[in-house]
């Protein structure tokens, strides 16, 4: 069977669909090449992330000197002063210590402290607390319903 004629069906010009066919592959190169780009990019940040850093480009607020950031140096200023870090890692905070005011006299004021006061205690085992003999013994207590609040009233 062959279809009714469609007296509105109008022939392309010659070479339309070839045009209309080059464009959408041009369209779709650009549009691969645009997400290698964005991959590309990706890529190197993350390699850059866990090689040493974010670029301090990316996080304007948390400045790097000596290669370590300031978040960085907060977060091993006890083991530095303690002296539990490698020597390279020590060597970093160091130099950055010495180039970034704010570190340094966070450094300052650490140093400072009494010993017995400065330090957070390492927590080796985070329910080491549950098993604390004033934990047990609220386990223990007797739980009054008079103490709650009644509902509705």
């Amino acid at each position: 069977m062959t279809p009714p004629p469609n007296d509105a069906w109008i022939a392309c010009p010659d070479g339309e669909l070839a045009r209309f066919a080059a464009r959408r592959r041009s369209r779709r190169r650009a549009h691969q090449l645009g997400t290698v780009a964005v991959i590309a990019i990706a890529m190197l940040i993350g390699q850059r992330w866990f090689a040493g850093g974010i670029p301090a480009v990316l996080h304007p607020l948390d400045p790097s000197y000596g290669g370590i950031v300031c978040s960085d140096v907060h977060a091993k200023l006890d083991r530095f002063i303690d002296g539990q870090l490698d020597a390279a890692t020590a060597a970093r905070i160091e130099a950055h210590v010495e180039q970034c005011p704010p570190c340094g006299s966070l450094l300052a004021a650490a140093r400072a402290r009494l010993p017995g006061q400065a330090r957070r205690p390492a927590v080796t085992d985070p329910l080491q607390w549950r098993r604390s003999p004033a934990f047990a013994a609220l386990e223990r207590a007797p739980v009054s319903r008079r103490a709650l609040p009644a509902r509705g009233r």
